[in-house]
């Protein structure tokens, strides 16, 4: 395996104000939306939005689903 020098990695104003916006936005939204759900509309929740309290199995199988990952076996 090769060996290189670290990558420098610069930040800048510009970055960290435009990081900054979209947080605000998202935080804006998110924010939107639960004022839209306790205004009597229902929403349906996807697999993604499940309780965090579902228990490992259904954690694990999240995982899999977000990654990819089909774990039966192929004939």
């Amino acid at each position: 395996m090769f060996r290189r020098k670290p990558t420098r990695i610069e930040c800048k104003i510009e970055d960290l104000d435009e990081w900054q916006s979209i947080k605000r936005d998202k935080e804006a939204e998110k924010k939107d939306g639960a004022l839209a759900s306790n205004d009597g509309l229902c929403l349906e929740m996807t697999d993604s939005e499940t309780p965090s309290g579902s228990g490992p199995q259904n954690r694990r199988e999240d995982m899999h689903r977000r990654i990819g990952y089909d774990p039966t076996p192929t004939p």
